[in-house]
């Protein structure tokens, strides 16, 4: 055959094909199976049945990303089993099982040497200094370079308070919490996954723990305060949004992607974690143990007008460990370090790190139906193995927009959904018409 006479009956081809679609009977078929697909869905949606794979794919998503470096402005000093035990052989006191107050006080000693720009402390402390160092309550009382934590109260769904958290130390001015203290509690959801930042708490009156700023969020505004340009407005009405240096940070709704029926406690973001070459563990540009830290070999320069953050890591009976979207569980200061990047990253570095978002529930009925009627489109075509072969590039097309919507704008777009729609759309349609042929 001519190549001529094959440019001629390909054309035939693709006229009958849209000739098939042009048909009133076909048309209403693919309109009214996709419509009926889509309710569905959502529906299903609705209900929750299709957020936990929802949530998984993201993981996915997020693991496939790029790497990019650590953080530069973040050294944490890690609290190890060794320094643990090295506080217990050197027979120093205090009510602290993770850090002596006599380590503290060295430790806070040597920071102010190498003049950081904030220090965040990530143990509860809610008890009082021992009697054996009195200059750890001055230095807990005059640094105002030292964010502390507390532990918020628990509340049940009717938000009635069940139990009233843990106190910030007792030696920090009440004038200074919201500067120099933040709640350390994070957002797991149903699969234990922390994939939400948590930013600004409701108070609770007569409880013990009473800021509404997260301890990430407290370091990440004391560290921009340093910067010449540095503006903060926080949300004082459901419909207002928490702005840095004109940045919009959108809060997770209770149907926000791929969630459904989130509680609406609380002010709380997507944690867009940095993909490092070593996993979430290697958020910070140098880690380093508390013993090394006070030894007379370490230079305080490393820390001069960087973020330094102090928590237990490789511990015995540590319950501060959290799963990540990575597959891998890692401490809770380490997770208060990828928040502290994220919020400081997008008021700094804004062509550089992006926050996450989703789209409105209408873009995404109006994505989810649009495959549908793409896939009982391409089932016009009578072949089977034709159908097949364009389905499968349908959907790979599907998954790399998704991928790179991620990667490139931070946009997590529905993809479970309209994998769910275009396949079902296009099998019911190719049956429903050969049914019709025959």
């Amino acid at each position: 055959m001519e190549p001529q006479d094959n440019e001629s009956l390909t054309k035939l081809n693709f006229i009958e094909f849209i000739r098939r679609i042009a048909q009133r009977k076909s048309l209403h078929v693919v309109v009214s199976t996709s419509l009926v697909t889509t309710i569905t869905l959502l529906f299903l949606r609705f209900i929750g049945g299709l957020q936990p794979a929802e949530l998984k794919l993201f993981d996915l998503l997020m693991q496939l990303r790029p790497p990019e470096p650590p953080d530069p402005r973040i050294v944490i000093i890690e609290i190890t089993e060794p320094d643990v035990q090295a506080q217990f052989s050197r027979g120093e006191e205090g009510n602290s099982s993770v850090l002596k107050d006599s380590s503290l006080n060295k430790l806070l000693q040597k920071l102010e040497k190498g003049s950081p720009r904030v220090v965040g402390l990530d143990l509860y402390r809610d008890f009082p200094v021992h009697p054996s160092e009195p200059s750890l309550r001055d230095r807990l009382k005059h640094n105002n370079w030292l964010v502390t934590v507390c532990k918020l109260p628990e509340v049940d769904e009717s938000l009635e308070v069940k139990d009233k958290g843990l106190s910030h130390p007792s030696d920090i001015p009440l004038k200074d919490l919201s500067k120099r203290v933040g709640f350390a509690d994070l957002l797991k959801d149903n699969d234990d996954v922390v994939r939400r930042h948590f930013m600004i708490a409701e108070s609770f009156p007569q409880t013990k723990c009473i800021v509404e700023q997260a301890f990430s969020l407290v370091i990440a505004l004391q560290y921009l305060n340093g910067e010449k340009e540095f503006s903060y407005q926080q949300p004082k009405s459901p419909d207002d949004l928490l702005t840095i240096n004109s940045k919009e940070f959108k809060p997770v709704k209770p149907f926000y992607g791929g969630y459904q029926w989130l509680s609406p406690y609380g002010y709380s973001i997507l944690l867009n974690y940095r993909q490092t070459d070593g996993g979430p563990s290697n958020i910070a540009a140098q880690k380093i143990s508390l013993e090394k830290f006070l030894s007379d070999s370490f230079s305080v320069e490393a820390i001069r007008n960087k973020i330094v953050l102090i928590g237990a890591t490789e511990i015995k009976a540590n319950s501060d460990i959290w799963t990540t979207p990575y597959g891998v569980s890692i401490p809770g200061v380490l997770v208060h370090a990828h928040e502290v990047s994220q919020i400081i990253s997008a008021a700094l570095d804004k062509d550089n790190r992006l926050l996450l978002w989703c789209w409105p529930q209408y873009y995404e009925f109006i994505w989810i139906f649009g495959w549908a009627i793409l896939g009982g489109i391409f089932s016009l075509d009578s072949r089977l193995w034709r159908l097949l072969i364009i389905s499968g590039c349908s959907i790979l097309f599907l998954c790399v927009i998704c991928y790179f919507a991620l990667v490139k704008t931070g946009g997590w777009l529905p993809l479970i959904p309209p994998i769910l729609s275009y396949s079902f759309t296009s099998g019911i349609v190719f049956y429903r018409l050969c049914s019709f042929r025959e």
